[in-house]
């Protein structure tokens, strides 16, 4: 698949994304593992992806659903290509 290259509409930059897979930290307790994060829940735990201006990344991306879907599209052809592991 190509993808379509995407520029900031603020500076006409680049998007660049990354995509976030927050840490987790253990600890054996009782000769067992557990979870000893500060910080738990959906937003601690799931991988995500983050789109951004190279530039500035204050820059506002549009919200629009041209843009949503190339995000989608994105998205998708890092996890064909088995990019995330």
């Amino acid at each position: 698949m190509i993808l379509e290259d995407k520029y900031c509409p603020v500076c006409r930059a680049d998007i660049k994304f990354s995509y976030v897979v927050p840490e987790r930290s253990f600890i054996i307790l009782d000769g067992k593992i557990k979870r000893d994060d500060a910080w738990r829940g959906p937003e601690y735990d799931n991988p995500h992806f983050i789109f951004y201006c190279s530039r500035d990344r204050e820059d506002k991306l549009p919200g629009d659903d041209e843009f949503n879907k190339w995000m989608e599209e994105v998205e998708h052809e890092v996890f064909r290509q088995n990019l995330s592991a």
